[in-house]
């Protein structure tokens, strides 16, 4: 009978030593890293709108926001089998329309828009891994035509990649206004998606 030596059956040789991480926050370059490796992965174009991003609360109120800090307002969960990146393509070339755009008008009670900062969180579960990709006032980001790209701001695909049971949060941190209308609420925000 003869044995098989698992240790190379699963990738590792017999008394080699682990492979070190290659994507550590020290050695982290600007440009994109590799994408997920999933079998016969592909990346697709996604748009999150505002019931994808904002947990309202009672009658789809958020209440009790603070001025002082970045609240969160709600989050978007990756499913199973899937990994996301925040934003979509890039603008190489001088192809501006070849990424994704980003809008976001926040209601706040009475019914007006409200500004302040708004911030793009990969999260994992537990919020011990917090990075921040994006930071931007609410003011830059809304318009009166939704749809007009040129009033909206350019949003190309960013690192880290975040995956499955990880969150891209979102926090808001108001001037004045302390109540979030979840349902008056705008937003499209673009990410690529893993599968």
């Amino acid at each position: 009978m003869a044995l098989i030596n698992l240790g190379n059956l699963f990738g590792g040789g017999g008394n080699t030593a682990p492979a070190k991480p290659t994507n550590s926050g020290a050695n982290r370059q600007a440009s994109l890293g590799p994408p997920p490796k999933f079998e016969g992965s592909f990346p697709n174009r996604r748009t999150l709108i505002a019931t994808d991003l904002i947990t309202a609360g009672t009658a789809g109120f958020i209440t009790g926001l603070s001025t002082s800090v970045f609240n969160d307002i709600g989050g978007f969960a990756v499913p199973a089998q899937t990994a996301i990146r925040f934003g979509f393509g890039s603008p190489g070339g001088g192809y501006e329309l070849n990424q994704g755009f980003l809008y976001a008008s926040l209601i706040g009670a009475p019914s007006v828009q409200t500004n302040g900062f708004l911030r793009f969180n990969a999260e994992n579960a537990r919020q011990t891994n917090i990075q921040t990709m994006l930071e931007i006032r609410t003011d830059l980001l809304k318009s009166s035509q939704v749809y007009t790209k040129a009033e909206q701001v350019p949003q190309p695909e960013v690192d880290p990649v975040i995956y499955r049971d990880s969150f891209l949060r979102q926090r808001f941190k108001p001037d004045s206004v302390t109540t979030v209308i979840a349902s008056g609420s705008t937003e499209y925000v673009p990410i690529t998606e893993y599968y």
